[in-house]
């Protein structure tokens, strides 16, 4: 199983997200995986069975993983709310530089925060 640094951030921020939801094995199986960076036959060592289970049970938590945030979208929202909170921190040191605010950069960041608090 080889995957791109997006795919394995992905997971790893998925992981954070909702590893409470997953089983102890599974969580067990998706740090040595993820974390650790173990092979699929390191781990079937390291737990006692085979590689192919190893390698069915990390793509059933992967799986879980995608189905949770699908159903509960927690990491979509931090994404949203970082982008909003990166754009309002960023108007406002820019208003604090050149001394000028425009009633449009206002209502902008007001319209972000507004529609991240709806959110909740």
């Amino acid at each position: 199983m080889s995957f791109s640094m997006d795919y394995r951030n992905r997971m790893i921020c998925l992981f954070d997200c909702y590893s409470e939801l997953l089983t102890e094995k599974q969580r067990e199986l998706f740090q040595y995986y993820f974390d650790d960076d173990l092979s699929l036959a390191e781990i079937s060592d390291l737990v006692g069975t085979s590689r192919q289970a190893v390698h069915n049970s990390i793509t059933r938590c992967e799986e879980a993983l995608e189905s949770f945030e699908k159903s509960l979208g927690v990491f979509q929202r931090s994404i949203e709310v970082d982008d909003a909170l990166d754009h309002a921190i960023k108007a406002i040191e820019t208003g604090l530089q050149t001394g000028e605010w425009s009633s449009n950069d206002f209502e902008e960041v007001l319209i972000q925060l507004k529609t991240i608090r709806k959110a909740d």
